[in-house]
């Protein structure tokens, strides 16, 4: 049997993905048959490499003439770089569908009604120009952008959207009533991914009644994994130094981190380190791990943490020793800290928005559990 390692900061392998096995089904079904899709969770649990390593290779592999409109729009500033964001996904995807090793005539007689402007190097590279604009022009348009793909469609050409970190599009006017519209107009046959990662945004683009994408699609919830389902996962990690984990220390490591899949394969890889084979894994090396992991990533957290105020590290700083605050507009919590109660609610705010900070229905805490232990042990 082949020993598998703690796999981070990467997009997972299909064997390294733990558990979402019913996540996994509905999106492998769905996605073949035109599927509009709401995929949301936590950062950092998983979502995109379920999508990049499972979802689109189902899609690749079951249809043909496959063409994977994927990006990225984390942090998108504007309609303009929006729309660029948007022509770089249709240029990556173009290249992919169809490779250098195809003729331009056949490549052509496949996607017939589109009439890009197309160049090869000497080596063989294909770049895209779509009416009269390339990658480097200044104003790209988001709608012609659409009208390529819906031409696309006509020509018989299977397409999967995939829009990563959607909710951002929540701070650019007008760009989610824009982005609705053109979805709309897409085929039916044509599957459409929208992933989210900041609860209280999402909730306003699709459940407000006002939203332009109010009620849109069918939502799969990327849930917190069983505690069994990840110590099965860690044990047979463990396994290549015959060490480990019971139930109650792996679930110990979980709730440290949140239960979060990122920081605690981080963890785990740490122990791989520290412990010599053939034990039983403890919470004191859990601790140990975690002192240093914290140890060697102390100087980039110090660095991050220079880049806010001294009131915004104020109130990092309390709601890491709380571990989970329930009303950060309270005088218990507002109290601690010497900026006024506006401002505080500004800040929280802002930090909800930048995903510094995570909102459950009950309490607020910050997204990353090592910034969390990190001012703990450090502040």
């Amino acid at each position: 049997m082949k020993t598998r390692n703690f796999v981070y900061d990467i997009i997972l392998s299909p064997e390294d993905v733990c558990n979402l096995k019913k996540e996994q089904s509905i999106l492998k079904k769905k996605v073949l048959l035109g599927g509009k899709l709401l995929v949301y969770g936590r950062r950092n649990t998983g979502k995109t490499s379920l999508i990049e390593s499972i979802v689109i290779p189902e899609f690749n592999n079951n249809l043909k003439n496959c063409f994977i409109f994927h990006t990225d729009l984390l942090g998108v500033k504007d309609m303009e770089d929006l729309s660029l964001r948007l022509f770089r996904a249709f240029e990556r995807a173009f290249e992919k569908a169809f490779p250098k090793k195809i003729i331009f005539q056949k490549m052509l007689d496949i996607i017939k009604g589109l009439r890009p402007e197309i160049a090869m190097d000497q080596q063989g590279t294909i770049s895209v120009s779509i009416g009269g604009w390339s990658v480097n022009s200044k104003k790209p348009q988001l709608e012609k952008i659409f009208e390529q793909l819906r031409n696309l469609e006509k020509a018989g050409v299977n397409i999967l959207v995939v829009l990563d970190e959607f909710q951002d599009v929540h701070f650019i006017k007008g760009a989610d009533a824009m982005l609705r519209n053109e979805i709309q107009h897409l085929s039916a046959r044509t599957s459409v991914i929208l992933l989210g990662s900041k609860k209280h945004i999402l909730s306003k683009i699709f459940t407000s009644h006002g939203s332009p994408f109010f009620n849109w699609g069918e939502p799969v919830e990327i849930s917190q994994i069983d505690y069994k389902e990840y110590q099965q996962y860690m044990n047979e990690r463990f396994a290549r130094k015959s060490l480990k984990i019971s139930l109650e220390n792996s679930t110990y490591l979980q709730n440290l981190m949140q239960r979060i899949p990122e920081p605690i394969n981080i963890v785990c890889a740490q122990i791989l380190e520290l412990i010599d084979s053939g034990q039983e894994i403890s919470k004191k090396h859990v601790d140990e791990a975690l002192e240093q992991v914290l140890s060697a990533r102390k100087g980039k957290m110090e660095e991050y943490l220079s880049h806010f105020t001294e009131s915004e590290v104020e109130v990092m700083i309390a709601i890491a020793k709380a571990g989970k605050v329930t009303q950060p507009s309270g005088k218990n919590f507002t109290r601690q800290i010497k900026a006024s109660k506006p401002a505080i609610s500004k800040i929280v705010n802002n930090f909800l928005n930048e995903a510094v900070l995570y909102k459950d229905q009950e309490f607020y805490e910050l997204s990353d559990p090592l910034l969390t232990h990190h001012i703990k042990v450090y502040r």
